[in-house]
């Protein structure tokens, strides 16, 4: 018998049931990286969380006899600035097994939850922090999830949202490349780059301290939601989701020195946000944070991954998507690291996605994010 509980998430046996299914479903799965449980738990602390006071969110478990199956989270914006007539709930944190009957349950409790509050679409799975990674996979199940900034999942996750009526809404591109030989940017990249530099008050700047990075942030992070906003990548995240991440990212691990900006006359106009790919030893911990686990492991990770980068929409076609990529190759061949991954590329960044393509830099995955539209 197939039954779905609204979680009380004053309940902490029950958060506990929908925090713990992914790591049952995944358990010692080669390339699923697990999250670490204190930030999935929470995700459900209705007052220690930022995403309730931007969103109304319900949780959903599904179960078959005595088994939780299926989980889900539907969120709908508390401040909706959206015109009259489109309110659009979003869903997260969707784990299944392959049970096709209970997906269809589940989704269809969601929608019903979403419908009640007015919303005229639902889309998903949405990120639910900056850094994260948005959709679900459907093409590249041989790669390795990335730490936090990707998702993974069984091949079959595709079909349950499918059963559910819902229809691509966009794919995001990632590549996973391997540079222990000889990685070099075309000739005309670095001749670019270079006449860029050389035209105008132009230069790289990069970070020595976790404390000078953290002074340019606020700035940093709003030029490169504006380069990815304008290609309908990502929405702009609140203040409150921004420091999250941030605070997240630093617990984390970061080296600032991977972090560059492009200044032109001393205003940011091009970022580069490179991490080191920890996911090795996230696997390693099983879910448990142990911060000095992470830290060490920081010197000696063996791939970086580049989790966003953009140009301001007026400096795009200046010659400063070259001097974006010479930093890219600069930074591969100041660092002893044996991969390199290029993450969460949405497919309507033409410019971006062409240019890579054009440098032979090609998929590897593929993650899609689903749409359905809501009957009244």
């Amino acid at each position: 018998m197939l039954t779905v509980e609204h979680l009380n998430t004053q309940v902490s046996q029950q958060v506990e049931r929908f925090v713990e299914l992914p790591y049952r479903l995944y358990a010692d799965h080669p390339q699923w990286v697990p999250p670490f449980r204190q930030d999935e738990t929470l995700l459900l602390n209705r007052q220690g969380h930022f995403i309730h006071k931007n969103f109304e969110v319900d949780f959903l478990l599904v179960r078959r006899d005595e088994q939780d199956v299926g989980r889900i989270a539907v969120m709908l914006p508390r401040h909706d600035d959206q015109p009259e007539g489109r309110r659009e709930a979003r869903f997260a944190l969707f784990d299944c097994t392959d049970d096709t009957e209970a997906a269809v349950l589940l989704f269809d409790r969601a929608i019903t939850w979403a419908r009640e509050r007015g919303a005229t679409r639902i889309f998903g799975p949405n990120r639910l922090m900056f850094l994260d990674g948005d959709g679900i996979l459907i093409e590249g199940f041989a790669y390795p999830q990335v730490m936090y900034m990707t998702p993974y999942n069984y091949p079959y996750y595709a079909k349950l949202i499918e059963a559910a009526g819902f229809e691509k809404d966009l794919d995001f591109l990632s590549s996973h490349i391997d540079v222990t030989s000889s990685v070099k940017m075309p000739d005309w990249i670095q001749t670019m780059a270079t006449w860029v530099q050389q035209k105008g008050n132009v230069r790289i700047q990069s970070f020595d301290t976790i404390e000078a990075l953290l002074e340019a942030l606020p700035q940093l992070i709003t030029v490169l939601q504006k380069a990815l906003v304008q290609n309908q990548s990502v929405e702009t995240a609140s203040d409150d989701a921004l420091s999250f991440a941030v605070q997240h990212a630093l617990k984390i691990g970061i080296d600032p020195q991977l972090i560059k900006t492009i200044l032109n006359d001393d205003v940011i106009v091009g970022v580069v946000l490179a991490f080191p790919n920890l996911s090795a030893v996230c696997q390693r911990l099983k879910g448990e944070f142990d911060q000095s686990a992470l830290r060490q492991a920081i010197n000696d990770a063996p791939g970086i991954v580049f989790n966003g980068f953009g140009i301001l929409p007026e400096f795009q076609l200046q010659g400063f998507q070259a001097l974006l990529f010479a930093e890219i190759e600069k930074t591969i061949h100041a660092t002893n690291v044996q991969t390199l991954n290029i993450i969460q590329i949405a497919e309507t960044t033409g410019r971006m996605k062409n240019d890579m393509l054009a440098l032979g830099i090609t998929p590897t995955q593929i993650h899609r994010r689903y749409t359905r539209t809501l009957d009244r």
